[in-house]
């Protein structure tokens, strides 16, 4: 049987991190040509991009993957839903998907490459915790789903849910989990950022704005502060080695992120898991 499977992620960085779990168990980056991608999706695909309406510079299409991936025959498209909160975009990204399936004669492709299809949600608890986010997922797409496990609606599409998280106290996001990783296996690197970080961070915010946009014309700050304090330390022990490069790139590059280090993850195999 040939598989789809088809990830919606938070951001960028639980692309390049489910992309590295996945590396180390033998799927590939596939083609990064929309009309070398089976049927039904290099038709699809193509028809979405000549109606998009994304500006110069931004690559903001949520219905067109940033990543795709193989193993065999089973594909794995990944679509960065640029938010928790994304729920009309997911719900968009789901429901151009279940057209695409065939159902009879309804689908509005007669052939399509796949006979199984999965739909994977991966989402970061953050202060609410993997209870609160795996009810709002359900709700939003109509089925009670599971933490870490996977369901079967009455079509047999699978759907499933993981929850990037502290498993202590339920709460967190993937940054920590990276910041785990890194503070294991490069303590003095590690240790010597986080000094710098607790330092400088500190004077930032006791100066108040300047975690804020400036703006040059009217030259004052504006918005809301950008600071993560998480992101950022990752940022800087990546820049040792990929100067100027965005987190996504550095996690799905470094050598931090070795195979040892990722398999010694109690999150490891029940990420594999999702995907089987």
């Amino acid at each position: 049987m040939n598989k789809l499977t088809v990830v919606l992620c938070e951001g960028d960085h639980d692309i390049s991190f489910l992309f590295r779990i996945l590396s180390s168990n033998g799927y590939k980056e596939a083609t990064q040509k929309i009309c070398e991608l089976p049927e039904p999706f290099c038709e699809d695909f193509k028809t979405k991009l000549e109606n998009s309406d994304s500006k110069w510079g931004f690559y903001t299409n949520v219905l067109i993957p940033n990543l795709v991936m193989k193993k065999d025959m089973d594909y794995i498209f990944f679509h960065n839903m640029r938010g928790v909160d994304s729920t009309k975009q997911r719900s968009q990204v789901l429901s151009e998907y279940k057209e695409l399936i065939p159902e009879g004669s309804e689908s509005r492709f007669v052939k399509s490459y796949f006979d199984r299809y999965k739909f994977l949600y991966f989402v970061d608890a953050d202060d609410i915790g993997s209870e609160k986010r795996r009810t709002e997922i359900s709700a939003e797409i109509g089925l009670e789903l599971k933490i870490d496990d996977l369901i079967k609606d009455d079509d047999e599409i699978e759907y499933g849910i993981y929850v990037f998280r502290n498993y202590e106290n339920d709460k967190g996001s993937l940054e920590e989990i990276l910041l785990n990783i890194l503070e294991k296996n490069e303590k003095k690197l590690y240790d010597k950022v986080d000094k710098f970080m607790k330092n400088e961070s500190d004077q930032l915010e006791i100066e108040g704005q300047r975690q804020k946009q400036y703006n040059n014309e009217l030259k004052c700050y504006r918005g809301q502060s950008y600071f993560n304090y998480e992101k950022s330390k990752i940022s800087i022990l990546g820049q040792l080695q990929f100067s100027g490069l965005s987190n996504s790139v550095i996690i799905k590059n470094s050598d931090f992120f070795k195979n040892e280090n990722l398999e010694r993850l109690p999150e490891y195999e029940k990420i594999l898991s999702l995907f089987e």
